[in-house]
């Protein structure tokens, strides 16, 4: 007898689509497999995709470990990957119309269950308008069955009147927050906040990509301990080398949208240079004096709970500036 190949299964993994499995359905017992390691299921695609791939580096060791788990069940799998990344400004402008798609699908949603909603209302109110107000169910009398049969279309259309409202309300309120996902990614703070981040991590990135030195600790005699990191050499490498360009890529796009948030007014450009000791801040909706300028944020006076003291505040968390009154 000539022996059944097992199907062939392809993971795929591409910049806007993330990783991918495909040549198998939800049911047909591959779901054991691969769920434990994280795959889910897309109905919406019809195929198995890892969450949060989407314009990231494949994770090679899941796909790997897929790909072993797979042939331990009796399934072939091939994998074709493409590590390229898309710019920056080509995913934020994917993002937001994706986001905006989805609100609208919510919202819709929304609209589609209150309409049920009103049905199931409707049809509740119908029923019992036509029955006698107050009037009970007579056991043996000819019309007990269908007093029954209204009484159980009136529970039925009220219990469907309140999941669907219910749903109706979920998808309302999920609807609203999606409609702000955009502005809230984009809000002056947050865009200064990320581009902190990105610093943060590009310099951490090419820390490891060139090597470097950090002093652990100074002995009684004066005896520096030094731990030594070496340059970044093979795959590991070639790994920070696209990291740094995705992190550069990334930082020149939202330090672009920082210009423009300056430019139109929405964001303030403050640093050590352009605020001085006495001048007031707006920071969470209060007016606060300034007592210490720091180079990359204020000290200003701090009250809670009967305790007196001073706190700082970066520039980019300040959103309003009045210099200091001069006699």
């Amino acid at each position: 007898m000539e022996k059944t190949q097992a199907p062939q299964i392809l993971i795929t993994h591409g910049p806007g689509e993330g990783t991918l499995l495909y040549g198998t359905s939800k049911g047909d017992g591959i779901a054991a497999v691969i769920q434990p390691l994280g795959w889910r299921w897309s109905g919406r695609i019809a195929c198995w995709y890892l969450p949060r791939s989407r314009d990231k580096a494949p994770n090679r060791a899941t796909i790997d470990r897929t790909v072993a788990a797979l042939g331990t069940a009796g399934h072939l799998a091939d994998v074709e990957i493409d590590d390229t990344r898309r710019p920056t400004a080509e995913i934020e402008a994917d993002r937001l119309v994706h986001e905006s798609q989805r609100a609208a699908a919510l919202a819709d949603r929304a609209e589609r269950a209150a309409t049920t909603a009103n049905a199931a209302h409707a049809a509740a109110r119908e029923i019992s308008a036509r029955m006698p107000l107050g009037q009970p169910i007579l056991a043996g009398h000819h019309s007990q069955r269908s007093m029954e049969r209204a009484y159980e279309k009136i529970g039925r259309s009220w219990d469907k009147a309140f999941e669907a409202g219910a749903a109706a309300e979920t998808a309302a309120r999920r609807a609203e927050t999606a409609s702000h996902a955009s502005g809230a990614r984009y809000n002056p703070i947050t865009v200064a906040n990320r581009i902190r981040a990105l610093e943060a991590d590009l310099r951490r990135t090419e820390r490891q990509l060139n090597g470097h030195t950090r002093t652990l600790y100074t002995d009684a005699a004066g005896q520096r301990a030094v731990e030594r990191t070496n340059a970044a050499t093979g795959e590991w490498r070639e790994q920070l080398l696209q990291r740094q360009a995705e992190l550069t890529d990334q930082l020149s796009y939202w330090s672009r949208v920082r210009d423009e948030q300056v430019e139109a007014g929405a964001a303030l450009n403050l640093s050590a240079s352009t605020v001085c000791k006495g001048d007031f801040v707006h920071v969470r909706s209060t007016w606060y004096e300034v007592v210490r300028v720091n180079p990359k944020s204020v000290t200003v006076p701090a009250a809670l709970g009967g305790w007196t003291g001073t706190e700082t505040i970066r520039y980019e968390k300040i959103t309003g500036h009045r210099p200091a009154t001069t006699g």
